[in-house]
């Protein structure tokens, strides 16, 4: 294991888009994290809006969920950093490469998991130190909202594992990286619309991309105005991201076993 992650390291070290996209995923988080403090400040400073105070009670502890949900508009970035790399290793034969010298498929897989989590972790921590530091955060409330944190963590390694295998399964960066966005975008709710209309099958809440982004309240539901409430509250959601995630990395293992890689 430590053999692996020295080799992770070393790869990604030298991968100079890996970290221009953390880079931006830092950048663009910190400026939404900062803006949205500066903006719930002045509102909250204003006497017309005590209507808006009285809503969410306490304002230093209601209102992280919302840079909770938002940062998950970012979080593809990460993923296409490691999609990138993956695709790119394939295409110089650095995976084959190290199977000549001796790694198995099952150690190069346990690399990208490592991957995976250590990108996890770096966007779990960037977003506490920048709440921290853009908006405040004390020790009783970062407990208080324990759970919304172990949603970002969740959602961030369900992008992350859903990135990877579209990765291994397109060779091609573009293609790779247009598939993920098509399918968050219009694939996912195109079917969810037609299988609603055709057969009255309500299941796009179940698609994971769907799942994930519903790990953390929407701010409409948040302010006690979303018609999805019901939905959104569902506990089996963190069981569904699991599942997926699972699920991914086990079509991976399979597709590397079956598959030159």
């Amino acid at each position: 294991m430590i053999r692996i992650i020295k080799w992770e390291w070393f790869r990604l070290k030298s991968y100079r888009s890996f970290w221009t996209f953390n880079l931006g995923y830092v950048i663009c988080l910190s400026m939404t994290v900062w803006m949205g403090a500066r903006l719930i400040e002045f509102f909250l400073q204003q006497s017309a809006v005590s209507e808006f105070q009285s809503l969410i009670g306490q304002p230093s502890l209601q209102l992280y969920p919302f840079f909770f949900y938002f940062s998950g508009f970012f979080e593809p970035i990460l993923a296409f950093s490691i999609m990138g790399l993956s695709i790119k290793e394939r295409e110089l034969g650095v995976l084959k490469q190290h199977v000549i010298d001796g790694f198995s498929k099952e150690e190069l897989l346990l690399g990208k998991f490592f991957q995976a989590c250590l990108l996890t972790i770096f966007a779990w921590i960037t977003l506490v130190i920048l709440i921290q530091v853009f908006a405040g955060l004390n020790t009783s409330e970062f407990f208080q909202k324990w759970k919304e944190l172990a949603g970002v963590a969740l959602r961030c390694g369900g992008i992350l594992s859903f990135g990877l295998f579209v990765a291994l399964l397109i060779p091609r960066s573009i293609g790779a990286v247009t598939i993920f966005i098509a399918w968050s975008v219009l694939i996912e709710p195109f079917l969810g619309y037609f299988l609603e209309w055709n057969f009255e099958w309500s299941v796009k809440k179940y698609f994971p991309m769907q799942v994930f982004s519903h790990l953390i309240d929407s701010p409409s539901q948040l302010l006690g105005v979303s018609v999805e409430k019901a939905m959104e509250q569902n506990l089996s959601f963190p069981g569904l991201a699991a599942l997926y995630i699972l699920i991914f990395w086990g079509g991976m293992y399979l597709y590397t076993k079956l598959k030159d890689v």
